[in-house]
């Protein structure tokens, strides 16, 4: 298995856990050095393109993977607070526990 395959196994570990079923997410290699992984986000879309770097160490695939993913969960809440437009609290809150309810299911096996 290559480097980028298990990279991409490790991917789609942490977008199960992280119940980003929905996301369409696209695993490349990368021409960079400048570090491990990136990712590309749009939320538009439901997509995110996870680029593996050239240097990254077959030790810190697995970290990689799940910094990346993390980006992809955390993403709504950035778009939130980048949005020209006025989001009520209450929006806000409702992508919080989007995220909190995901988080309880992965560490603490909690189904609602």
């Amino acid at each position: 298995m290559t480097k980028l395959e298990r990279f991409e196994k490790y991917v789609r570990k942490w977008q199960k856990k992280f119940s980003l079923d929905n996301y369409r997410i696209y695993v490349l290699q990368g021409d960079f050095t400048h570090s491990a992984a990136q990712v590309r986000i749009d939320n538009s879309q439901v997509m995110a393109h996870v680029e593996l770097g050239k240097d990254c160490e077959a030790e810190y695939l697995e970290w990689a993977a799940f910094h990346e993913v993390s980006h992809i969960l955390l993403s709504v809440i950035s778009d939130v607070h980048k949005s020209p437009r006025f989001f009520s609290d209450e929006v806000v809150n409702s992508k919080e526990h989007e995220i909190i309810n995901r988080l309880e299911r992965l560490l603490l096996g909690v189904e609602k």
